[in-house]
């Protein structure tokens, strides 16, 4: 699935890969919700919170950006995770001034688990003791498409603010109709 993803986003890199551009980087925290079926554990968390990163180059009113983010959230002794590497076409649709809309369009590998704890004990130089030992209770992977929008706050020299909330059909084994996602960061001209 890897090798798939990092093709997708090379054949669409390769018709900008001649133009003038303007690499940028730059960090987000991401915020997924998750639906998720009746059919889930109750005590499956339902939104998860974590850090992301990106790389983009920027050509007028059209980008390409390869990013990875990690969301993870621990309910009654639950934990979901997410690892996401992404592969996203952005469309800049002016507005005036700073402030552009943001359109968005592309791909998402995302590895996911959920995981539990049991407590164990045991006996260390005569003193009883208990440690927690992680259970895997959900485990996969899925490539989607996703899709979304946003806004774009040109800060000038270089420095840009964004938001943009996602739509992708991820469906964790059967558990989940799909997920949301809040993105908030910054980008960093690299030029």
């Amino acid at each position: 699935m890897t090798k798939k993803f990092f093709l997708a986003a090379l054949l669409v890199l390769a018709p900008f890969s001649a133009a003038q551009a303007a690499v940028y980087a730059g960090a987000d925290l991401m915020l997924d919700s998750v639906d998720l079926k009746s059919a889930a554990p109750q005590s499956y968390p339902q939104s998860t919170i974590g850090p992301g990163i990106h790389l983009g180059d920027r050509f007028d009113f059209l980008a390409v950006e390869l990013g990875y983010s990690t969301t993870h959230k621990g309910l009654q002794q639950t934990n979901l995770r997410f690892n996401r590497l992404t592969g996203d076409g952005i469309g800049y649709v002016p507005l005036g001034g700073f402030l552009n809309l943001l359109l968005t369009a592309g791909l998402s590998q995302t590895n996911f688990g959920a995981s539990n704890f049991i407590e164990k004990g045991y006996t260390q130089n005569g003193t009883a003791k208990t440690t927690r030992i992680a259970t895997t209770l959900l485990s996969g992977s899925e490539l989607d498409w996703r899709a979304g929008g946003g806004l774009s706050f040109a800060l000038g020299e270089g420095y840009e603010l964004h938001v943009v909330g996602r739509y992708e059909p991820l469906t964790l084994r059967g558990l989940s109709s799909y997920a949301l996602s809040v993105d908030t960061g910054f980008n960093i001209d690299l030029n």
